[in-house]
């Protein structure tokens, strides 16, 4: 009798401590915290959603875990094609890790799903404007840029009321180094279908058109709605220093360099804006300035 009670009292010993300390997470006897909690992980456990992914992308990208939020995002993608943000998003993660073709095609995309202009997409005009612009966009991939201005011209002169055709002869434009014609055709596409990307592409432009001052204005707010695009605070940086605003400039210089992974600095760039720099007297800024230039990676 007393084996058996002593057997007893073992096995109970050995639940509870098989309950309170096993590593395995196993329950012999489960409370309702332990039932609550084991329904609370099955929930868990259910297949993610598109907004899941984001999320869990937008969290990595904080972080500057940009590889591991361009997966995320990417998953998100393809669970809800049309999934704007997420393809924002991911613009800005593979824009800091320099991949920077592959950012313009989501911010193209972007401008594409944004547009009031997709409402229309049963109407006959635009599926017509829609061919034409394909066609062009042969013509882009193969580097036709000339052949490719030919289409998108079709494209603008025969369906003036959609700002498609605007934004590619646009970015075609831009890619000839017609700048005076891309700004105007950005112009047009802004006035059309307000974009917060095509701000950027008109900064850019303005930028290279020498318009310091407008393009600022641009960058701002492009910035305001994606504070972590690397490429736009470059542009601020270089902008700043040609109008000698060096407070400004750097500002701009370490908003780049908390932002980018790469820390590149064009060697044109870099020796025109330390030539604007030494013509100046130095003091506390034009100094921190300076180092701050002369620590970014030069590039050709």
């Amino acid at each position: 009798m007393k084996k058996i009670l002593l057997l007893i009292v073992l096995l109970i010993v050995f639940v509870y401590v098989y309950d309170r300390y096993n590593p395995f997470g196993h329950k012999i006897f489960s409370s309702k915290k332990d039932v609550a909690k084991n329904a609370e992980v099955a929930k868990e456990q259910k297949p993610l959603t598109a907004q899941d992914f984001f999320a869990i992308g937008n969290k990595k990208l904080k972080n500057k875990n940009f590889k591991g939020a361009i997966s995320d995002f990417t998953k998100a993608i393809k669970l809800k094609p049309d999934f704007i943000n997420a393809y924002t998003k991911r613009a800005l993660a593979k824009d800091s890790i320099g991949d920077y073709s592959g950012a313009q095609k989501d911010y193209d995309y972007v401008i594409l799903l944004h547009s009031d202009l997709n409402k229309e997409k049963n109407n006959e005009n635009y599926k017509k404007m829609t061919q034409i612009i394909l066609k062009g966009n042969e013509f882009l991939k193969e580097k036709k840029y000339h052949e490719a201005l030919y289409e998108f011209k079709e494209a603008v002169d025969a369906y003036p009321q959609y700002a498609e055709g605007y934004i590619r002869r646009g970015d075609t434009n831009y890619l000839l180094k017609n700048y005076k014609e891309a700004l105007a055709d950005y112009n047009n596409a802004i006035r059309i279908a307000s974009n917060i990307m095509l701000y950027l592409k008109r900064a850019n432009t303005k930028y290279n058109l020498k318009q310091y001052k407008e393009a600022i204005e641009d960058y701002k707010i492009f910035l305001k709605e994606n504070p972590t695009y690397v490429r736009a605070y470059y542009n601020l940086l270089g902008s700043y220093i040609f109008l000698e605003d060096f407070e400004n400039a750097l500002k701009a210089a370490n908003q780049y360099k908390e932002t980018s992974l790469q820390q590149n600095i064009k060697i044109d760039d870099y020796n025109t804006w330390m030539s604007i720099l030494n013509k100046y007297t130095e003091n506390e800024t034009t100094r921190d300035l300076k180092k701050a230039l002369i620590e970014l990676k030069i590039t050709k």
